[in-house]
């Protein structure tokens, strides 16, 4: 079987990771400066953004007494909804979104969903004394958009020896904040999905395969491994 050359699940795990834990950390922590359109209300209400997210989550997700069948209902309820899956499909796919049809779409976003919910609710454990300190953000230079710059102990903060610097992008989208990207130590995950899915379309293509039921069914198979 085909293997991409970068492990896109593992970054997939680290993008709901690190973005539930900077959503749950962050509570006391305030935006210092202005990003691009976005009003000083706006900016105040994409912190009460992290904060629900955090109240309703975090704790639940670690704690040991909760079954991994409520985990994962928590998650797809409070965390993963708030994920702009189809902002970043269009971007990982670039023109072949465009092409691609109704039901593809919604078989691609499905599986692109649970591959990153059943990766994340394995792994989520290993990381249950991360701490992180928000820094700042900044202007995303798109409109309605803003990065969170933060870093991350994943041992905790006694232990400085690899933090890590990150980012998180929010998006404004109507009333409310949807999460678009995340960088880890300069990696960002957007465009590891976007290049590890044109690595696979490309071999298929190559092959003679449909190149879209190709990716959708090489994540399918990782999803049913999870299961």
């Amino acid at each position: 079987m085909y293997r991409m050359k970068t492990d896109y699940v593992k970054f997939g795990i680290k993008f709901i990771i690190i973005s539930l834990i900077l959503l749950a950390l962050c509570i006391g922590y305030a935006f210092y400066a202005d990003a691009s359109d976005l009003t000083p209300e706006e900016i105040s209400s994409g912190k009460d953004f992290v904060n629900q997210i955090a109240d309703k989550s975090f704790d639940f997700i670690l704690d040991p007494a909760n079954s991994k069948e409520a985990k994962l209902e928590n998650l797809k309820e409070n965390l993963i909804s708030k994920i702009d899956f189809d902002f970043i499909s269009s971007f990982v796919l670039g023109a072949n979104y465009r092409t691609m049809t109704d039901d593809q779409k919604s078989r691609f976003q499905k599986v692109f969903k649970e591959i990153n919910l059943y990766s994340y609710s394995d792994k989520f454990s290993g990381y249950s004394n991360a701490k992180l300190d928000i820094l700042n953000t900044e202007d995303a230079k798109d409109k309605k958009q803003m990065y969170v710059n933060f870093v991350i102990y994943p041992s905790g903060k006694e232990d400085t020896s690899n933090k890590v610097d990150s980012k998180l992008r929010l998006r404004k989208t109507g009333e409310d904040f949807k999460i678009v990207d995340v960088t880890i130590a300069g990696i960002s995950m957007v465009m590891t999905y976007r290049n590890d899915f044109k690595s696979v379309m490309d071999t298929a293509t190559s092959s003679g395969q449909d190149q879209i039921e190709t990716l959708i069914k090489k994540l399918e198979e990782k999803v049913a491994e999870k299961k």
